[in-house]
């Protein structure tokens, strides 16, 4: 009988941690999964490590290759994402991390419990544990860890300029699924134009409880968190050049990662867009591809931003103008 939930694991080198990852996979409480698991050309063992945990599971576990031709994790994530269908639920899962046996069971309790009151494309995600490489934790939220204001309102208007909840927390429905149902080229993050379209087009739901995941943070992270600590210590770090340099390159690929997808939002999804929601978008766009910095930061700063503080948030309007537009 097939399962009701799809894990989708985007598999690359991963060697060191992959093994403690998929054994809290299968260790987990919740039975009703299957694991669909593609290979981005590994050069090391991972392929080995893949076909020995298919032969333990062979009717849970299932292995492709990227043959999309775009690598990467977005690329990889997006190959697997057009693959698999046909699914009550589905899960992206990264492979260095590591699940408590408990969180497929409570997260597909709550997701289920929400669709109750909610019959539309649904997104929940879950707390997560910060780590260090050996996954002793570093802070027990990841909230508390980077000071973002996450809230439980204006999805849309905060995630049309950055994204807040990494793809190894969440878990969605099959509306949500089939309303993506592929990823454009032009995406760069897999889990922020999910959580996107489901700011627009449906609901996201926060389990405030217990951490469920642990996000280990390592050298090799394509992504990872940066502990933020408050904006005094951002002010005072920033002073140096080498970390205000970091800062902004950060900034900068947010600001362009951002008017990429809110330009693809407008093409593919602008005329399912409310009038409002599309203004909005086009407002966002307009500014984030501004050369006019004194007209960025008038008129962004009454956007919410990820830091959600006035430094952050100058910082972002301010700093991060458009090579094109300087």
């Amino acid at each position: 009988m097939k399962q009701t939930t799809a894990i989708l694991l985007a598999a690359y080198n991963g060697e060191k941690y992959l093994k403690e990852q998929l054994d809290s996979i299968v260790g987990q409480t919740f039975t009703d999964w299957a694991l669909f698991i593609n290979d981005d050309g590994s050069t090391d063992s991972t392929p080995e490590i893949l076909r020995q945990y298919q032969n333990m599971y062979p009717d849970q576990i299932f292995l492709s290759e990227n043959t999309s031709g775009t690598h990467g994790a977005t690329g990889n994530f997006a190959d697997l994402f057009a693959k698999v269908s046909g699914y009550e639920y589905y899960a992206f899962c990264d492979q260095d991390d590591r699940w408590e046996p408990e969180k497929l069971s409570e997260m597909i309790h709550f997701l289920k419990n929400c669709q109750k009151k909610y019959n539309g494309p649904l997104l929940a995600y879950c707390t997560l544990r910060i780590t260090d490489q050996d996954m002793n934790p570093i802070s027990d939220s990841l909230e508390t860890y980077t000071h973002a204001a996450l809230g439980q309102k204006q999805h849309y208007r905060k995630l049309l300029l950055a994204n807040y909840v990494p793809g190894c927390a969440m878990v969605f429905n099959d509306k949500l699924k089939n309303l993506v149902s592929s990823y454009p080229k032009e995406i760069d993050l897999h889990d922020w134009w999910i959580l996107l379209l489901c700011a627009a087009f449906g609901r996201i739901v926060r389990k405030n409880d217990t951490p469920l995941s642990n996000y280990r943070q390592h050298s090799c992270n394509t992504l990872g968190v940066t502990n933020t600590r408050s904006t005094l210590d951002r002010i005072l770090d920033n002073l140096r050049p080498s970390v205000f340099r970091k800062h902004l390159r950060s900034l900068t690929n947010c600001r362009r990662q951002a008017a990429t997808q809110t330009q693809t939002l407008l093409q593919v999804y602008g005329d399912r867009l409310s009038p409002e929601q599309r203004r909005l978008a086009q407002n966002v766009l307009a500014l984030l591809r501004s050369g006019n910095r004194l007209k960025s930061v008038i008129l962004g700063m009454k956007y919410p931003y990820l830091g959600n503080t006035l430094y952050e948030r100058f910082t972002f309007w301010w700093f991060t103008i458009p090579k094109e537009n300087r």
